[in-house]
């Protein structure tokens, strides 16, 4: 079942049929990155994807590293108005990205699997620190239980390497996706769907679509790369789930007064419940609307532009989404809520 059939059956969320604001913000979007000459970097790049944060793509250890950031991007948000856990002043993803970049910098071996395999929970929780020392990032102990399942998978068929893993696959990526969705137990995101009407399971697998898209875009132009394909790639904006408060701030998202009132309350949302799967398929279908509505526009303006390459609206509208979010951040969280959702798939 596609996520589109989830949104016009879902009955606690509902995806507006105007909005106008969040189409006029994508528009300006690309019009201030053509003028700041950052036009190639939001059509064709991950915003998320940064150099500081990210390995190069020559560095040795970029897949291993690549793969360790993915499987640990999940859970990263404490309640609304409770302590979040920060690394350097920042949150989420972010802070992720800079905790485990500041192991390797520490002589931390967190990306070599024969290294994390092992790890302790306490090695885990010094690389993890957070800024005040006290605040722990959620679920540290399926942390190490997930670390060290994927690393015994690594060892034992894969040389110990992700980079082997890698080079089995690439020639296509979409078996490269299915081999890491069944090899790896965390990436396997599979839920059944059930309201009144209708009872059906749905692979989401937002964790694995993000560690293709990473693996795509850091390889680009090496022996690991492989061409971007628009039919195979999905959405990857549960790279950071709180692009769920940038659809409602623009009212595109709905809910209804009874998981509005659970979300303000901070009330836990399981993994696999209706509630979760519809916020979270509505939030990927509007990526598909969104680039329907925009794109006459889109086109028109790089043709005056005598700009011939073609848009992956796709990555425009995660980079987009992405941006906001970060432009708005304090804005989105005094006003918005957002998921409380703790899980090992996102």
């Amino acid at each position: 079942m596609s996520v589109e059939k989830i949104a016009n059956s879902a009955e606690d969320v509902s995806i507006s049929a105007k909005y106008p604001d969040i189409i006029w913000e994508l528009k300006s979007y690309l019009h201030q990155n053509y003028y700041k000459k950052n036009l190639k970097q939001v059509l064709y790049s991950l915003s998320r994807f940064t150099p500081y944060y990210h390995p190069d793509k020559c560095d040795y250890i970029a897949a291993d590293w690549l793969f360790v950031l993915n499987t640990m991007n999940f859970a990263l948000w404490n309640p609304k108005n409770t302590t979040q856990w920060t690394v350097d002043g920042l949150t989420g993803y972010q802070a992720l990205c800079i905790a485990i970049k500041r192991a390797i910098d520490n002589n931390m071996p967190i990306w070599d699997p024969k290294y994390y395999t092992y790890i302790k929970q306490c090695d885990l929780e010094i690389i993890f620190k957070s800024d005040d020392g006290k605040t722990s990032i959620p679920l540290i102990r399926e942390r190490v239980e997930i670390l060290h399942q994927v690393g015994k998978v690594l060892l034992k068929k894969y040389q110990g390497s992700f980079k082997r893993f890698i080079e089995l696959y690439k020639n296509n990526p979409f078996t490269l996706l299915v081999k890491i969705v069944n090899e790896f137990e965390s990436y396997e995101d599979r839920v059944i769907y059930k309201n009144t009407t209708i009872i059906h399971k749905i692979d989401l697998c937002s964790k694995a679509w993000t560690l293709v898209s990473d693996i795509w875009f850091c390889f680009k132009g090496h022996e690991l790369g492989f061409d971007y394909n628009p039919n195979l790639m999905k959405s990857t904006i549960f790279a950071d789930h709180r692009i769920s408060q940038v659809l409602l701030h623009f009212k595109i998202l709905k809910y209804s007064e009874k998981l509005m009132t659970k979300l303000k309350n901070n009330e836990p949302l399981e993994h696999g419940s209706p509630e979760e799967i519809e916020i979270r398929s509505c939030s990927l279908h509007t990526v598909k609307l969104l680039e329907q509505a925009i794109s006459k526009d889109c086109e028109e303006f790089m043709k005056k532009k005598g700009i011939e390459r073609k848009i992956d609206y796709q990555i425009l509208i995660d980079n987009f989404l992405w941006d906001y979010r970060h432009a708005h951040d304090q804005l989105l969280m005094e006003t918005q809520p957002f998921p409380n959702i703790k899980c090992v798939y996102y």
